[in-house]
């Protein structure tokens, strides 16, 4: 593909809550229609399949590496793990007593981890169905996890859109055991990303108070933080997330670089801005 050139543009009636890439590039997923998912192949340009077995609005989508399964996430507090090659779906997980809004998944596809407005967290086992453990200790509904490549952390952030008492915490657990072992209070109003370093060392969220704020999970320290001049919206980091694409609700995206060691931590600099 040349570079900053288009494949296909599909076009859909209505907003997307929803997008998932595979890893190899070739199907892309995107809620349509609310409660239906549509795999795409990206080279033909064409649909694959329409996944209708939702019964509320799709919120969260993620793809196994290996393209053969995804797992989404819903307002009708289930997530469902579909096969990608016969479209359909093949376990749904119920336990959440409210919407889910996202779901992450370690590299291993042994788990998946839910975050939900029930204010929990829950750790699924994918070969069973079954809930691992429940994660408790946000006050409002969670709405953003991420979590380890080994599955051994996760992060997670909670909110209240339209409250005046939001949570804006970031927590660090431990997926082996079900304890949050940091809690971050230093945003001052919702955070809208969260990302964990693949060690679990760093803990990274931007939010709209118009931050990014990089935390060490060893010593619960929330530095450095990194100010700009709009709300911040989303993020997304390479691999080790000592490199970060910032988008605000200006339309503005800052590329920030941060290089530092076990010693000497530099704080995080922005390089460019589109």
């Amino acid at each position: 593909m040349a570079e900053g050139q288009g494949v296909h543009t599909v076009e859909w009636w209505g907003n997307h809550n929803a997008v998932a890439l595979s890893a190899d590039g070739r199907l892309a997923l995107f809620e349509s229609g609310g409660n239906s998912l549509t795999v795409w192949d990206v080279a033909r340009g064409q649909a694959l399949h329409t996944l209708k077995e939702h019964r509320h609005v799709v919120t969260a989508i993620v793809v196994t590496a290996n393209a053969r399964w995804a797992i989404s996430a819903s307002y009708d507090k289930t997530l469902k793990v579909w096969d990608l090659v016969k479209g359909k779906a093949v376990r749904t997980f119920k336990g959440h007593t409210e919407g889910v809004d996202a779901v992450a998944l370690t590299a291993d596809v042994r788990w998946a981890v839910s975050a939900s407005w029930d204010k929990t967290l829950k750790v699924w086992d994918l070969a069973t169905g079954q809930t691992v453990r429940t994660l408790e200790g946000h006050t409002r509904g969670v709405d953003r996890v991420a979590v380890t490549p080994d599955g051994h952390w996760a992060v997670s952030s909670a909110t209240e859109k339209g409250s005046a008492s939001d949570d804006r915490t970031v927590k660090v657990w431990d997926l082996a055991t079900g304890e949050a072992v940091r809690t971050f209070n230093g945003h001052k109003k919702d955070v809208n990303s969260v990302a964990l370093t693949s060690d679990g060392r760093w803990a990274i969220s931007a939010a709209y108070d118009k931050t990014l704020r990089v935390c060490d999970v060893t010593t619960g320290e929330s530095n450095p933080v990194l100010p700009f001049e709009s709300s911040l919206e989303c993020f997304a980091t390479t691999a080790d997330c000592r490199a970060f694409v910032v988008g605000d609700e200006m339309g503005a995206v800052h590329f920030v670089e941060w290089i530092g060691g076990e010693q000497n931590q530099v704080p995080p600099r922005e390089r460019a801005t589109l």
